[in-house]
Formats: C-alpha cells, sequence, structure tokens
C-alpha cells in the first residue's frame, strides 16, 4: 500500500514539472525578443551621422575628430580629411588647428 502511494505521489509531482514546464515554454514564445536576444547584423550600438557624406556609422568603430568639445564621427579616413580640410567651402566652420591630427581617432575594424 505505502509504495502505491509513493508511485502516485510520483506520478502526480512529475505530471506538475511537465505543466510548469510546458506552461514556460509557450510563455516565452508569445513574449517580444529582449535586447540581448537578438539576430546577428541587428544594430546594437550608437549610431551617429557622418557630416560629410550622411552615412550612419556606429562609434565604437568610427573615425573620429574633436573640435571646440564636439565629437564627430566619421566612417572613412577620406570623410574625416575632407571635414579637416581648410580649403573645402562646405566644412569651413573650424580652423585648421582647431581639428585634431588625423592619427587621433580610433581603427577602423
Amino acid at each position: 500500500m505505502v509504495s502505491f502511494l509513493v508511485r502516485l505521489a510520483l506520478f502526480f509531482l512529475l505530471i506538475y514539472l511537465v505543466r510548469i514546464g510546458l506552461r514556460n515554454f509557450f510563455r516565452n514564445l508569445s513574449s517580444p525578443r529582449s535586447a540581448e536576444a537578438r539576430q546577428p547584423g541587428e544594430i546594437r550600438g550608437v549610431m551617429m551621422k557622418d557630416p560629410v557624406c550622411g552615412t550612419f556609422v556606429d562609434v565604437q568603430i568610427a573615425l573620429t575628430s574633436r573640435i571646440k568639445g564636439q565629437n564627430f564621427y566619421f566612417c572613412s579616413e577620406d570623410c574625416r580629411r575632407k571635414f579637416s580640410d581648410p580649403n573645402s567651402s562646405k566644412f569651413t566652420r573650424f580652423s585648421k588647428s582647431e581639428v585634431s591630427r588625423p592619427g587621433s581617432g580610433r581603427p577602423r575594424r
């Protein structure tokens, strides 16, 4: 008789655990994805606009220049050079002495 009651208790415990597991499984399927569960290739970092070409670049891999306390982010060395060129009529807001040296930004990966 005791053996039967132990088996019955284990049976109900097993059914209860399976029920909890299935409930959690289906609850996770219906909830929206969290930020950590993003697919590869999705944007994860902060994106800034290149002032020369308008391309959005991730600040972690962008080339930078600091001018008058303001950071500017560039997609390429060419864009940073164009922005820093004092002969360019489009980007003459800053003198050449105010633009950081070309090697001062982060290298591209």
